[in-house]
């Protein structure tokens, strides 16, 4: 009888350690996603120094009638593609996996 009670709290144990990774990892993608946000928002302000002033929506419509349609999809899938070689041309110099490597 003891012995399934201590079976039952290691189980307990391990389903909350699991649980707590799960937060881990999601909190942990959270942080990395606001970083490339930021990131990506301070790289195009940089190109882009009048939009800053712009509201949201003023900025979305500004995209739209502007940018967003020459940058995809016919741009990306070449820019991820070059990206791609040259990330693999220099992981093999470096001997790493890189950023794309599948």
């Amino acid at each position: 009888m003891h012995n399934g009670k201590d079976q039952n709290e290691q189980i307990q144990l391990l389903e909350n350690q699991k649980k707590r990774l799960i937060q881990e990892q999601k909190a942990q993608e959270r942080k990395d996603r606001t970083k490339r946000l930021c990131k990506r928002v301070g790289l195009l302000e940089s190109m882009l120094p009048d939009t800053i002033p712009l509201s949201d929506e003023q900025f979305k419509t500004f995209m739209e009638k502007n940018h967003a349609h020459r940058l995809y999809p016919p741009h990306i899938g070449r820019i991820n593609g070059a990206e791609r070689r040259r990330s693999r041309a220099t992981d093999r110099r470096n001997g790493g996996a890189g950023i794309f490597a599948h």
